[in-house]
């Protein structure tokens, strides 16, 4: 039998956040993002974004709890996804270490469990978010939006 080939051709959405963000519908469970599986990531700069959802500015400050130990920092947030966020600390995080974030923002807050992407005192630290409960993610994609309508505006 031969074989027959197949070509997909993909085309992205006019904007990833809208298409990630369908009328914000919540779902029963929890949402659950995949580790990174103890890939190191390094920031490095490779000419136009390739996320799979935009970051934006984000203001706002964060209390981190390393899960191993319980130590506590504070940092003061720079920028926010759907996935992940940058944010500025005093201190050096220790790379893939798995952390609860609560995020304050203006009028809310959010809280997710994360794991340590990049930390550079330069850079800041880079955090993938690992799961969210609904009621949080709800508050989440709330503030993308209203920077994704600020950004447009």
């Amino acid at each position: 039998m031969a074989s027959a080939k197949i070509t997909v051709q993909f085309k992205p959405p006019s904007c990833a956040l809208c298409a990630a963000i369908p009328g914000i519908g919540i779902t029963s469970r929890m949402t659950k993002i995949p580790p990174l599986a103890g890939r190191r990531v390094q920031p490095v700069y490779m000419g136009p974004e390739r996320r799979r959802v935009p970051r934006f500015p984000f203001t706002g400050t964060a209390d981190i709890i390393l899960e191993s130990s319980g130590a506590r920092t504070s940092a003061r947030m720079r920028e926010i996804s759907l996935y992940g966020c940058r944010l500025e600390t005093t201190t050096k995080l220790p790379a893939n270490a798995h952390v609860l974030l609560r995020i304050f923002g203006p009028k809310e807050f959010i809280e997710v469990t994360a794991s340590v992407i990049f930390a550079s005192l330069d850079l800041g630290t880079g955090l993938a978010f690992r799961k969210i409960e609904p009621d949080f993610e709800y508050v989440l994609k709330r503030w993308l939006r209203h920077a994704l309508e600020s950004e447009l505006a």
